[in-house]
C-alpha cells in the first residue's frame, strides 16, 4: 500500500538482523509483518508500550535517542502499512494484503515437495508472538468465529520445520504456499469482524 518505502523496509530489516536478534528480539521484517498483522486484527486493542518492546528484545539498548526514534518511526510506518493492507482485504481487495514474505529468487524453480525451504516461517513466528500478548481475546475470537481455530492451526503449520519433536514432520514447500494463500482472506475476515465489534460497542 506504499505507506513505507522499500528503502525504509530494508533499513529496518538490517537493523533487526544485526542488532535485535542477539537480544531475542525480532530478526526480520517478515517476522515483524506477521506480528503487526495479528496485533491489528485482534479484537482487543494492545497499546504500543506493550507491543513495541518485544520487537527489540529484552534489555535492548539503542545507541542513541535518534536511533530509537528513527527505528520506532519505521515500525509505526509499517503499522500503518499493515492497517491499509488489512483494511483493503476487509473490503474484498485481498490481492492488496499479501504478507511480506522473504522468498528465494529461484522459488518458482524449486521442487514443491522439498521440506528444507522454510517459506513463511518467520511470518508465522511473529503472528504467534502477537497472539500470546492477548490469549484471552484470541480464545474468545475462536469461540465466535467459525473456522478460526482451524485457520490458526494452519498458520502454526508454517513453524513445522522438522528440527525438534514438537515441530515435526516438516511440511512441503507446496503446503507452505497453500497456507500463505489463505492469509489475505483470513486477515480481511478478522479485520471486518474487529470493525463490526467496534461499531456495536
Amino acid at each position: 500500500m506504499n505507506t513505507i518505502s522499500e528503502e525504509d523496509i530494508d533499513v529496518l530489516d538490517r537493523f533487526l538482523q544485526e542488532r535485535c536478534e542477539d537480544s531475542n528480539g525480532f530478526f526480520s521484517v517478515e517476522m515483524l509483518d506477521g506480528y503487526l498483522c495479528a496485533l491489528h486484527v485482534c479484537a482487543q486493542p494492545i497499546a504500543p508500550d506493550q507491543w513495541l518492546p518485544p520487537i527489540w528484545g529484552e534489555g535492548f539498548q539503542f545507541a542513541s535517542v535518534e536511533e530509537r526514534d528513527a527505528m520506532s518511526e519505521r515500525v509505526l510506518a509499517m503499522w500503518e502499512d499493515v492497517a491499509a493492507r488489512v483494511g483493503a482485504a476487509a473490503e474484498g481487495r485481498e490481492e492488496e494484503c499479501m504478507p511480506l514474505i522473504a522468498a528465494a529468487p529461484d522459488m518458482e524453480d524449486m521442487d514443491p515437495e522439498r521440506t528444507d525451504e522454510f517459506l513463511g516461517l518467520a511470518w508465522s513466528m511473529g503472528f504467534s508472538i502477537a497472539i500470546d500478548l492477548a490469549t484471552d481475546a484470541w480464545d474468545e475470537m475462536c469461540d465466535r468465529i467459525e473456522g478460526l481455530s482451524d485457520d490458526l492451526d494452519q498458520i502454526d503449520e508454517l513453524m513445522m520445520i522438522g528440527t525438534e519433536e514438537d515441530n515435526s514432520p516438516a511440511i512441503t514447500l507446496a503446503r507452505r504456499m497453500e497456507i500463505l494463500e489463505i492469509i489475505p482472506g483470513l486477515l480481511g475476515a478478522l479485520e471486518a469482524h474487529r470493525l463490526d465489534g467496534r461499531k456495536s460497542n
